[in-house]
Parts: C-alpha cells; structure tokens; sequence
C-alpha cells in the first residue's frame, strides 16, 4: 500500500517527467524523491519508470496508475483547501461570554442609537 506522499511524489515525477522539478514543486530534496520512487517500486514489485541516463519514461504500470494518482492528488488538495478554509473562518470571529445583565449593559447604549 502506498501513502499518499508517495502518491502525490509519483504524481508529480510523472506529469514533469523529472524527478528534479518534482522535488522542487514539492519543497523536497531530489535525493529524497529517488529514494521514495525506489522504495515504491520495491513495494510494489514493478518499475514505475525506466531511466535512461537522464531521461525517465514511464512503463506502462505507471501510465496506467497516472490517472488514479491525478484522482488522488485533486481529491488531497480539495482536502487541504477545505480544512484551511475552517481553519481561517475559525479565526474570523470572536466568542463572548457573559451573563444577561452584562449583556444588557454591553449592548444597551447601541440599542439606543438606531
């Protein structure tokens, strides 16, 4: 089974068919994203690229799983956007509490102007 780092990893080696700008888009290490392709093929008993000095083309395995990883990876960023938007909108407001006579006096003089 794959993590869903690993996913969004392949996922980007794939769509820039580098693993240096991968690691860059991603805020990694290049060495780090080596490693991470490595142990995934490992784990999953297959290449998911051959390398040809510099170059890396995909092996039919991994074309079929790019689909299933861009899946992956739009569901994780509609994840992150909503879980920041209830972290922001939890900074949006503030919470008072106070007993009825307090809140008689607090609100009392506004009443008064409209």
């Amino acid at each position: 089974m794959l993590s869903s780092k690993q996913i969004e990893i392949f996922y980007e080696v794939y769509k820039n068919n580098s693993m240096t700008i991968a690691a860059e888009r991603l805020g990694i290490s290049q060495p780090s994203v080596s490693k991470t392709l490595s142990v995934m093929e490992k784990n999953l008993g297959f290449k998911l690229f051959i390398r040809e000095g510099k170059r890396l083309y995909p092996s039919e395995e991994a074309n079929d799983l790019y689909e299933h990883a861009s899946i992956v990876n739009s569901q994780l960023k509609n994840f992150n956007y909503i879980a920041n938007t209830f972290k922001s909108r939890s900074t949006d407001f503030i919470n008072i509490g106070t007993t009825p006579v307090s809140y008689t006096h607090l609100t009392l003089p506004t009443n008064r102007e409209v």
